[in-house]
């Protein structure tokens, strides 16, 4: 590296917010310091050369209590060349005791050393603080919270240690009276033996059980009546040392505050508006008071790229718009309107109207290009749009209320599957597409429940050579008609329906023994490529569950490929699909971009995400031999992805003359027709045996 790269490396390590090291552990299990930068000075006291001299020096340091496991996890590290991540105790030079987040990275070297490179974060005040607000927090639950009336404090024995006098009157005791050595069923016992509690049923053996059950599982609040006019609030929590803190609140004077509890549970918190429950019981009243001439308009409202606000601006711009959004909707909609915020960008519009779709139309466009407008939030011009779905009900409608907002939402789909910031009126023929869907969904589960959906597999191929590099699982649905079903025919119904998840384990656990099967007849272990859809991205135990799927057929993460379309990653919950995204690359899984070319996010995923190897699309593959623009955008991808270290296959490559030009542009692999369709698990046996006949036998030949 020139010297002028060097120094710069150097001040960059030494800009670092932390300690940056790199050691080798050589055959002979030494350790060699390679590199410091200054801020291992400050947190060990020891300067580089100290290190030098001694290499122990720094695990001399490490705390007595804390040195096993550091020592366990870089072991464990060493053997795996896994990462390893640990917070510890040091006590350094100056005999200071300072807490430290380390994380080491191991590189095995050609000459069968382990180099590592560490980065350590001194975290001494983050713990020092975490610990006094935890002092804080424990001194503010058993004061403020055990404050409005009666309180008691037991220990793990549910021996009382302090409690208040309050407390003693509720369950009888008389003043002055001994309590010390007090269990919490004495207490019990002493409540039944008062006029102050309503024993249920009589029967205070069952009654003091009953209590005993809930004081334990410190979980519940629950209303205990108390003499003829009172009730009482009735709770525990409990302690970190496994007591209890038990709480009697009286709620007795509580009813006048009703009007303000039902308010709050109809009510939208962060915009003031109605909520979905409040809309309902609102909806019960206006329809009540529509005139002879009207009809309501429900208006089922989404706001078009409102996670791209949350995503560029944050959470906080992200609520000033729906904050907004709510105060145009009020200001806008009318006196006899009803508004509500019904999801997390969605709202309804109730509006009595004249029986008339023009009308209404027109006040729903006047609604949405009012709401659409750019929302200044921090000198910073929010941007979104506005899809609406508009129903009709009149007091002679056959359909329900419950339905029409139903017709609504259904509408509202419609317009944001055709182009999104629109209006859409529901029309029958939705409701009979929306129910062709649900019979189609029903249909899915049935076949679910009788194992009809399986995988087809179509090779993949390196060129020259013709040799196989892997199988792409596609989910393929045999309806026992004896007809087989693209994915094409039922994925969408399927994604919408959340049957996906289903059908993507279906899959799963058959590719993962044709894996064993078909490495038999390749003699090498092939990789599998299975799509992965949304719906598992999400959740957050999606790494976990495959590992364990792997682990019951003997099958490594690396072998499997895991295929992830560009629109998963515009997903609304994206926070969690890109962490699992990583999770599952740091497990050994590779990844590809699939349908590469036909999104929005292509060229920001190469960066964000750990793409391994993107497929570009059919659509670009297609007719690439004669359409000149489509082979210099294929051609600028892939040295796009050479530079970033991204593989490349084309996928849907049908002729001679496209699998020429892609291998002028320098592609090596291959997927289509040319040289495969997506096959059965027997007729690929039956495929590659037959392949493997004719090979051995043109080696025959060549002897």
């Amino acid at each position: 590296m020139p010297t002028d790269d060097s120094q710069r490396l150097l001040r960059f390590a030494n800009d670092l917010p932390g300690a940056a090291l790199t050691y080798s552990v050589m055959r002979d299990g030494t350790d060699v310091v390679v590199f410091m930068n200054d801020a291992c000075r400050d947190i060990w006291g020891v300067t580089a050369q100290d290190v030098k001299d001694d290499p122990q020096l720094l695990w001399r340091m490490v705390h007595p209590d804390d040195l096993k496991n550091v020592q366990d996890s870089v072991d464990i590290s060493t053997a795996s060349l896994a990462p390893w991540e640990h917070r510890f105790r040091i006590i350094n030079a100056h005999k200071k005791t300072l807490h430290l987040m380390a994380r080491g990275t191991p590189e095995a070297m050609d000459d069968g050393t382990i180099r590592w490179t560490t980065f350590v974060l001194d975290v001494t005040k983050h713990v020092e603080t975490e610990a006094t607000m935890q002092r804080a927090e424990y001194h503010r639950s058993v004061i403020c919270d055990a404050i409005p009336d009666g309180c008691a404090l037991f220990d793990p024995d549910e021996t009382l240690i302090v409690c208040n006098q309050s407390y003693l009157d509720y369950h009888g005791v008389l003043n002055g009276a001994s309590v010390d050595g007090w269990t919490y069923e004495m207490f019990l016992r002493q409540a039944v033996q008062t006029p102050n509690y309503h024993v249920a049923d009589n029967d205070p053996t069952k009654w003091i059980a009953d209590n005993l059950v809930q004081f334990r599982r410190a979980s519940d609040v629950r209303e205990v009546r108390y003499k003829s006019n009172r009730w009482l609030r009735a709770l525990e929590r409990p302690t970190r040392d496994g007591g209890r803190i038990s709480i009697r609140i009286d709620i007795s004077d509580a009813k006048h505050r009703q009007v303000e509890l039902e308010h709050a549970a109809t009510t939208d918190m962060l915009t003031g508006i109605l909520n979905r429950r409040g809309l309902w019981q609102r909806l019960v009243t206006i329809q009540n008071e529509l005139a002879r001439d009207e009809v309501l308009a429900v208006l089922h409202l989404d706001l078009d790229r409102f996670k791209s606000v949350n995503d560029t601006m944050g959470h906080e711009a992200g609520d000033f718009v729906l904050k907004t959004v709510a105060n145009r909707l009020r200001q806008t909609a009318g006196p006899r309107s009803v508004v509500a915020r019904v999801g997390g960008d969605e709202f309804a519009v109730a509006i009595p109207v004249q029986k008339s779709q023009s009308k209404t139309f027109a006040i729903a466009e006047c609604l949405r290009e009012v709401i659409s407008a750019p929302a200044e939030f921090h000198d910073r011009l929010c941007q979104f749009g506005t899809s609406i779905g508009i129903a009709h009900w009149s007091a002679t409608s056959l359909a329900s209320m419950e339905q029409c907002l139903l017709d609504a939402d259904t509408a509202l789909m419609v317009g944001k599957s055709s182009g999104r910031n629109r209006t859409v009126f529901f029309h029958d023929g939705m409701r009979k597409s929306a129910q062709k869907k649900a019979e189609i969904a029903g249909k899915i589960k049935v076949g679910l429940d009788r194992g009809q959906f399986i995988p087809f597999y179509q090779p993949q191929f390196e060129m020259p050579g013709g040799r196989i590099c892997g199988f792409e699982a596609l989910a393929r649905w045999d309806d026992g008609t004896g007809h087989t079903c693209a994915a094409a025919t039922f994925i969408d119904v399927a994604n919408e329906t959340g049957l996906v998840s289903q059908i993507d384990h279906a899959i799963l656990a058959q590719s993962l023994i044709a894996v064993k099967s078909f490495a038999g007849l390749m003699q090498c272990m092939p990789r599998m490529s299975i799509n992965l859809s949304g719906i598992h991205l999400r959740n957050p135990n999606v790494v976990d569950v495959l590992l364990a799927k792997l682990t019951e057929r003997d099958v490594s993460p690396s072998q499997i490929v895991i295929e992830i379309v560009e629109t998963t990653l515009l997903d609304e919950r994206s926070e969690t699909i890109a962490a699992n995204i990583h999770k599952l690359a740091d497990a050994g899984f590779e990844i590809d971009l699939d349908d590469f070319g036909t999104g929005h996010t292509a060229l920001t995923s190469l960066y964000k995400f750990p793409v391994h190897r993107i497929k570009i699309d059919k659509s670009l593959i297609r007719g690439i031999d004669t359409e000149t623009k489509k082979a210099a955008i294929v051609e600028g991808v892939f040295d796009l992805c050479t530079k970033l270290d991204v593989a490349v296959i084309a996928e849907g490559v049908e002729t001679e003359a496209e699998l020429h030009t892609l291998m002028k542009l320098g592609i090596t692999q291959f997927q289509g027709f040319l040289f495969a369709r997506p096959m059965s698990f027997t007729n690929v046996q039956s495929w590659l045996a037959q392949r493997r006949f004719e090979q051995d036998s043109e080696a025959f030949v060549a002897q």
